[in-house]
């Protein structure tokens, strides 16, 4: 399989959710209306807000990834999001009658990052697209949000089915943290972590991960 062709599995595998409308959707509501190949470098996702389907804004984006396409897709889909909250117009359309927006020049939207974060996160906890190899050291067991700046976040350790806890800080992107997991909990090495609550109901203890992940 074709790098491109990988990244753009992933990406429309990573896309069905959006399918589903939101529980509060007012008519307004962004919508996906459809994920599509343009040529073997380009897809294009495409978001409405026509409760008929009938137009949308069609934002292309490149499969030519780095050297991890899923975490490349989750975060291209992340962000996606949050433009697709704005108005877009162009002269240029589809035969769908959708506006065609370039994602690499449409920008950035800071507010949002921390979000998109977040779920390119938890997307590579699973692979984003293939097991993940750290699987038999542990698994993502789940998430809280604790406040606006603090997510904790719970790991099963696969070699005694115990769950614990870390807590990582407001960041706009969090890198390899999946797999810098791995060996800090291989080793052992945890426990030497800032410990921040031993009584949390869902994993415990939970530990600081504030000072590992370093500045954001």
């Amino acid at each position: 399989m074709r790098p491109q062709d990988h990244a753009y599995e992933i990406l429309l595998r990573g896309a069905i959710p959006f399918v589903l409308a939101p529980v509060d959707a007012s008519p307004r509501t962004r919508r996906l209306r459809g994920v599509v190949r343009v040529d073997q470098d380009q897809a294009r996702v495409v978001f409405t807000d026509d409760a008929a389907m009938t137009r949308g804004v069609a934002f292309e984006i490149s499969l030519l990834t780095g050297d991890d396409p899923g975490a490349d897709m989750w975060a291209a889909l992340g962000r996606l999001r949050a433009l697709a909250a704005e108005e877009w117009a162009s002269d240029t359309r589809d035969s769908h009658h959708n506006v065609i927006i370039d994602a690499a020049t449409a920008g950035d939207r800071p507010a949002e990052l921390h979000d998109q974060a977040l779920y390119g996160l938890f997307s590579t906890f699973f692979g984003a697209g293939g097991i993940p190899w750290y699987t038999d050291i542990y698994t993502f067991a789940g998430f809280m949000r604790v406040s606006e700046h603090q997510t904790r976040v719970y790991l099963r350790d696969e070699r005694d089915a115990i769950t614990y806890g870390v807590q990582v800080p407001r960041r706009s992107g969090y890198g390899s943290l999946p797999q810098e997991l791995a060996p800090l909990i291989r080793e052992r090495q945890l426990q030497f972590q800032p410990l921040v609550d031993d009584t949390d109901d869902y994993g415990s203890p939970v530990y600081d991960l504030t000072a590992f992940t370093g500045p954001g």
